[in-house]
């Protein structure tokens, strides 16, 4: 009996020798690999809207509203250029940029009035835009006062608007440049033989005709015979 339990614990150490050896010999298998990292999942809170206020202060590009012109009410307008009526008193005349009340319309024309006269314009010498009104009023006030300026500059000068060479067969010759050339030599007595085409063999009279304007005065006329002179005024000649 104690040879079988002798037996017994050899076999039974033989087992346990064994598996250590197989266990030394076996690898131990490779650890799992790593959980991925677990992602926090947002608030709720975090979700708010934003308001109108912020998208818009977020948007890359602003829309504005486009700016409505500075226009008249309607059937009120402004007159674009000079416009000039002839009434029964006489002549009317109109500055530029002047408000007018629409009559009535009939295709390109319109019939307004001041409140005093009316008459009759094309439909493209009015505008119903204030701002392009009053930039008309100004240009046109600047450029009459610079024709005052001007005027008042030359309030002493001579200009001389046309001269001919009359004959009484109704031959008229055009002699303007060349009593301008006259006057601008310093000539201011013009004598009714001594100017191209007023010397002539025939008997029949001609008369040497002068037109001119002092400053900004009326036109003033005077003619001479053949033979005759007309004396000019000694002042500077304007529109050399």
């Amino acid at each position: 009996m104690r040879k079988g339990f002798l037996l017994l614990l050899g076999v039974g150490g033989l087992g346990f020798a064994a598996t250590y050896l197989y266990l030394q010999r076996t690898p131990s298998p490779p650890p799992p690999p790593p959980a991925p990292p677990i992602q926090a999942r947002p608030s709720p809170i975090a979700k708010t809207t934003s308001s109108p206020i912020a998208k818009n202060t977020s948007s890359p590009v602003a829309k504005t509203t486009p700016r409505p012109g500075n226009l008249a009410p309607d059937g009120t307008y402004f007159l674009l250029r000079y416009h000039s009526v002839t009434t029964d008193t006489g002549v009317i005349g109109f500055a530029p940029g002047t408000k007018v009340s629409m009559v009535r319309k009939s295709g390109q024309t319109i019939r307004v009035t001041d409140g005093q006269v009316e008459f009759d314009m094309s439909a493209g010498e009015v505008t119903n835009n204030k701002d392009i009104a009053a930039r008309v009023a100004r240009t046109d006030s600047r450029t009459q006062q610079q024709a005052t300026a001007l005027a008042s500059a030359q309030s002493n000068s001579l200009w001389i608007v046309q001269a001919s060479w009359d004959s009484p067969g109704g031959t008229i010759v055009d002699v303007t440049t060349e009593i301008k050339r006259r006057v601008a030599s310093g000539d201011r007595t013009i004598t009714a033989s001594s100017i191209p085409g007023g010397n002539s063999t025939s008997r029949a009279t001609k008369t040497l005709v002068i037109t001119y304007v002092v400053g900004g005065g009326a036109p003033i006329t005077e003619a001479a015979q053949q033979g005759g002179s007309i004396k000019l005024p000694s002042v500077p000649l304007a529109g050399k």
